[in-house]
């Protein structure tokens, strides 16, 4: 028998209770969250899930950028990282990620 010695190093559990259409609770790590996917113009009670995927593209980019400024130089102050994504078209979506230093 095969065993699967994989370590498990992230997880995430999303529970959309019966009671909601879209709104979602989020937990890793003891951290909980909230994506909503508002409708008709209303606010939401959180981040879509679009959201939340840029905003962890751009929070590796920043940190990948940090490792590389960290090994490579001295210092490079704050580094920002915008992550966007656009739907011009609605049939395809495009995503571009930019960061800079200061």
């Amino acid at each position: 028998m095969e065993t699967n010695q994989d370590r498990v190093v992230a997880s995430a559990r999303a529970v959309l209770p019966a009671t909601e259409r879209r709104r979602t609770d989020l937990t890793t790590h003891g951290f909980t969250f909230v994506a909503d996917e508002p409708h008709n113009g209303a606010l939401g009670d959180g981040p879509t899930p679009t959201e939340y995927l840029l905003m962890a593209l751009a929070s590796c980019t920043a940190q990948t950028l940090r490792q590389y400024v960290d090994y490579k130089y001295d210092t490079a102050g704050d580094i920002t990282s915008r992550s966007t994504t656009t739907n011009p078209s609605r049939k395809a979506r495009s995503a571009t990620c930019s960061a800079r230093s200061r």
